[in-house]
């Protein structure tokens, strides 16, 4: 928005007060844990979808799925390891909200360039910190 422009400090303040995440369980046991980790505090919202292959013509559907768009209303993002490689921590790094996430097992070209504490706030493995970095 226009008026946020001039001020990016306003920006991320008008920002819903909330740590995001929506996404697959992807047969990971460590996000079941660290969702199960996170539930209950009332700045924090970590929840899994649901993903519904009903149709080979593409009317499926994914009950709980939240857009890039949408996560851009959060102030702070979770970026939680799936199975392999996951594109979604460059999108979280463009909606200008502060990041969270684990030291990732995966490079990408650009990767090297992030620094925990400028660009992420890096948190534990299983998320055990996450809470006490959000206040």
């Amino acid at each position: 928005e226009e008026r946020f422009q001039a001020d990016p400090a306003m920006y991320f303040l008008g920002k819903q007060d909330t740590l995001f995440w929506r996404g697959a369980p992807v047969g990971n046991q460590g996000r079941n844990q660290i969702i199960s980790h996170m539930s209950g505090h009332p700045n924090i919202d970590m929840r899994f979808m649901v993903w519904k292959s009903v149709s080979t013509g593409g009317n499926n559907s994914a009950p709980g799925c939240s857009g890039l768009l949408a996560h851009c209303r959060y102030r702070y993002l979770a970026f939680l390891q799936g199975n392999t490689y996951s594109s979604r921590l460059k999108y979280m790094l463009l909606c200008g909200s502060t990041v969270f996430a684990a030291k990732q097992g995966w490079d990408e070209f650009w990767t090297r360039h992030v620094v925990p504490g400028k660009h992420v706030v890096e948190v534990k493995p299983d998320w055990s910190d996450a809470k006490n970095k959000l206040r």
